[in-house]
């Protein structure tokens, strides 16, 4: 690679410096979120989670367990 090649490449690397941020930026937020929605998830009890479980896999067209 010369040096104009090595440049270029430079360049477009730092041209998608703003691009990348914002993509960590929004994986920050759905961080966030799912631990938010893990921490309310630990306020219910076992049943009414199981209860759940099987709710969610019926919809998602599992048979029951």
């Amino acid at each position: 690679m010369n040096a104009n090649d090595e440049i270029d490449a430079l360049f477009n690397s730092a041209g998608r410096e703003s691009e990348a941020i914002e993509a960590l930026d929004g994986a920050m937020k759905q961080l966030k979120a799912a631990r938010g929605v893990k921490a309310r998830l630990a306020t219910f009890d076992a049943p009414q989670l199981k209860e759940g479980l099987m709710r969610r896999k019926g919809a998602l067209g599992g048979g029951p367990s």
